[in-house]
């Protein structure tokens, strides 16, 4: 994984949330907020056109701030947790990695 390279971190936790109702169909024309999320149950699949993720029960995922994206209800029991945060780089807010990730199985756990 990519390092901040900072000699100080300035984030702003915005919202932690469960979800457990959504939408099946979402998009997003740019993404407010860095998002980490940890999926109970179910899953999406998050469209970013150049890439597709597909997620499930188990799965930590980090969506960049200012991700343009479709996502998609792969279950509609789908429940997760969700932590929205801003990261202020010199120039404003700024992306914790340049890409949307998924950490699967174990190392899930750790996050």
């Amino acid at each position: 994984m990519e390092k901040i390279s900072s000699d100080s971190i300035n984030i702003t936790l915005s919202r932690v949330v469960y979800r457990n109702h959504v939408p099946s169909t979402y998009k997003w024309n740019g993404r407010d907020f860095n998002g980490f999320l940890y999926y109970v149950k179910g899953g999406h699949e998050f469209d970013f056109g150049n890439k597709t993720l597909v997620t499930k029960a188990g799965d930590f995922v980090y969506v960049p701030f200012g991700s343009v994206y479709n996502n998609r209800l792969t279950d509609p029991e789908t429940e997760y947790y969700q932590i929205d945060f801003l990261l202020f780089g010199e120039n404003g807010p700024c992306c914790l990695f340049d890409e949307a990730r998924v950490v699967s199985g174990r190392k899930a756990n750790d996050y």
